[in-house]
């Protein structure tokens, strides 16, 4: 009733205005009560217009309604950007070389996606087709929200804000600048085609856009108003392994930073990023093991500020012992605690597993955060940095993210799912990835990439389609063009070795470097043939043996005596070592295809190995799942489960390549589920102190749901 009666209130103050003010004021006032009351933001107050700006004329308007001074999606989808507009005003003219220029606009609200920005040809509402655009996002910014800048939709940089915050995107002498409160933050590195006109799109109903100035004449300048605050620094966190310690922080806008380390408060020792970020990270590499080192940092924004933070200090680990966590393995059969009820943390939280003592860190929360499954990418490549500080997860449909080691977000990429990200073996902020037939390097630092080599004679390329990671000595990429032509590219050379049309030779299903850059290829057809089962190529792709006549799930390493090897599951092995014959985990020397059962298996279990390593350890990572059973949904279990559980399932297991240790380290409590993704498909950091594995905890929202966990294979109970 009391909502009725606002409405006949409301219709009586019409009244009154239309007998005093005259029909425009009745239809403004009108405009605003039905925004207010439809969940949108009402007009605000007119602002101002700046010296040698005007109004934005909309035209084209899509979707939209234009109240006032405020443009605002009405109707279409909230999950397509369907809605927008664009200006009749230009800056300007067709063919000029030079330009100045501005769009500026007002965020009324920081919980719907829109963006606005400059574009040269206007193509209707797609945010894909905006060359320099500005994407208000609703996603949380330590205290504020994301605002992204992206040209063409391609990622480039963000910053916070909040609601009433004003936005420029201003054309200075033709180079495009983002600003937000008059202060910059970002200069674009493309060149704008002009004339460039003002075009938004909306997202969510009830986004809006408003007070939107556009000034146009030439010879117009961006007045930025004074900034006289220095950033403000937070989130300080320092991750140390062994002689190697990473310190992390932010600023809440771009800066450039110096950190400032040593013995005493007069430090003695500097380190200098000029590169402007906000989210900032140092490596000290070679700190005397556990010693304190006093620390602080100072950072330096685009108008000179500087801020220095107070004397911190930190604690280099101690030597870290030769052994390794969990159980040795002795055939026990071992249950997990509170098995069909177990709920894990929240990202960053800790457990500690009830078979074997092992401390588990959760590292997503893909549900919560994006009502998407996280995975990492799969065993046989690492995720894991130079210094494993960070760490390469990804959604089913959210794409590829960066994260500490506690889960904290640091960057989040804006290639595809098939980009194959390889972190650097030299560079603990760099990574390759390919994009189209371009071999690109990324700078987590720099938040930049650039072009390695461009192969002008395919039209794709990948790095072996989600098998191969980066070569054992750092310097060399599988590369597979147009999926059939292979061969090494040497990053230390810039160039190809041979590279041959593999599938002239019969189907292959993938292809790895091996530990002396040879390269090892599974067939699709088992058999007799010489391009069938398991064959080895030299690093020019001269065909050198045929290994084996079947394949498996594999990777590749060295013995402890320095011998090539694959290790790979025995489940399609008719003649199998033994100890393995009833399915299991075995190694191939690659010289005479020499079989040695590492870990005994049963046939009931799916298996995935992992073996990456930098050279420099020994240990395989293997992880099983009881696919007949035990590993069934809560809700598929059956009622003996406990009296079918076997020794080492469910469990990730680490064995040294020689068989002369064997241990079990964490049960994974991951359910089989209908597709792909529910595995664990665990993996090894390069230098064999972290795994990774993904898990559903039997939480099955989506057919393949997962999340991913750490694992600190250095800790000691």
């Amino acid at each position: 009733m009391k909502k009725y009666l606002k409405v006949y209130l409301w219709m009586a103050v019409l009244a009154l205005m239309c007998w005093s003010c005259g029909p425009a004021h009745v239809a403004q006032w009108t405009a605003q009560w039905r925004a207010a009351h439809a969940g949108g933001v009402a007009e605000p107050a007119p602002a101002q217009v700046p010296a040698g700006a005007e109004a934005v004329t909309w035209t084209n308007i899509t979707n939209c309604t234009l109240i006032g001074r405020t443009l605002r999606k009405n109707r279409g989808s909230s999950e397509l950007t369907d809605a927008g507009a664009n200006s009749t005003q230009t800056i300007g003219g067709k063919g000029v070389a030079k330009a100045n220029g501005y769009v500026e606009f007002r965020a009324l609200e920081n919980n719907k996606n829109r963006y606005l920005g400059l574009t040269n040809d206007f193509a209707g509402t797609s945010h894909a087709t905006i060359d320099f655009a500005l994407h208000l996002t609703n996603l949380p910014y330590r205290g504020a929200t994301v605002a992204e800048v992206r040209e063409n939709d391609k990622y480039k940089t963000e910053v916070g804000y909040q609601p009433n915050d004003v936005f420029r995107i201003a054309v200075e002498n033709s180079v495009i600048k983002y600003y937000r409160n008059g202060a910059h933050f970002y200069t674009s590195e493309n060149k704008p085609t002009f004339p460039l006109v003002a075009d938004c799109s909306m997202l969510q109903i009830g986004a809006t856009l408003a007070e939107v100035f556009i000034a146009t004449k030439a010879g117009v300048t961006n007045p930025v108003m004074p900034d006289k605050t220095p950033p403000v620094l937070s989130d300080f966190n320092v991750m140390p392994l062994g002689g190697t310690t990473a310190i992390t922080f932010t600023t809440d806008e771009p800066a450039t930073t110096q950190l400032e380390y040593g013995l005493t408060l007069t430090y003695g020792n500097t380190m200098a990023v000029n590169v402007a970020n906000t989210e900032h990270r140092y490596s000290l590499i070679g700190l005397t093991q556990n010693t304190a080192y006093h620390y602080r940092v100072k950072a330096r924004d685009a108008a000179g500020n500087i801020i220095t933070s107070k004397d911190m200090v930190l604690t280099s680990t101690p030597s870290v012992s030769s052994g390794v966590l969990g159980v040795l393995d002795k055939n026990q059969i071992l249950v997990p605690a509170n098995y069909t009820s177990f709920t894990p943390p929240a990202v960053g939280g800790q457990y500690v597993d009830s078979s074997f003592g092992t401390t588990v860190t959760r590292l997503s929360d893909g549900w919560k955060t994006f009502k998407d499954g996280v995975h990492h990418e799969y065993a046989t490549m690492s995720p894991f940095n130079l210094d494993n500080t960070m760490i390469f997860l990804q959604g089913d449909n959210t794409g590829y993210f960066i994260v500490d080691r506690s889960g904290k977000l640091i960057a989040r990429m804006e290639f595809s799912n098939s980009a194959e990200p390889r972190w650097s073996h030299t560079e603990s902020d760099v990574f390759y990835y390919h994009e189209e037939n371009r071999l690109m390097k990324y700078s987590v630092t720099a938040r930049r990439a650039t072009t390695v080599a461009t192969f002008n004679q395919y039209q794709r390329i990948t790095f072996g389609g989600g098998e191969s990671d980066i070569s054992e000595d750092g310097d060399h990429l599988l590369i597979v063009g147009d999926m059939r032509h292979v061969g090494l590219f040497q990053l230390s050379a810039g160039k190809m070795k041979r590279s041959i049309d593999l599938t002239a030779l019969s189907e292959w299903a993938e292809a790895i470097i091996t530990a002396n850059n040879n390269i090892s290829v599974r067939w699709e057809a088992e058999g007799e043939g010489k391009y069938q089962g398991l064959g080895l190529f030299d690093s020019n792709m001269n065909f050198v043996r045929k290994v084996l006549n079947f394949g498996a799930h594999s990777d590749q390493t060295r013995d402890g005596n320095g011998d090539e090897i694959i290790v790979m599951g025995a489940y399609r092995d008719v003649n199998p070592p033994a100890g393995c014959e009833n399915n299991g985990v075995m190694k191939v020397r690659l010289s005479d295809s020499k079989k040695t059962c590492l870990v005994p298996l049963d046939w009931d279990q799916e298996i995935h190995v992992s073996a990456n390593t930098n050279g420099k350890h020994r240990w395989v990572l293997v992880s099983g799942t009881d696919v007949k059973g035990t590993a069934d949904l809560p809700n598929k279990l059956q009622p003996d489960w406990q009296k079918k559980w076997r020794p080492r399932v469910n469990e990730l297991i680490l064995v040294k390549t020689d068989g002369s240790e064997r241990r079990r380290i964490v049960h994974h409590r991951g359910r089989v589920a209908e597709f792909y993704w529910w595995q664990p498909r665990a993996t090894l950091s390069k230098d064999g102190k972290f795994a990774i594995f993904d898990s559903n905890f039997g939480f099955n929202p989506t057919k393949d749901y997962t999340d991913s966990f750490l694992v600190n294979l250095t800790s000691q109970k």
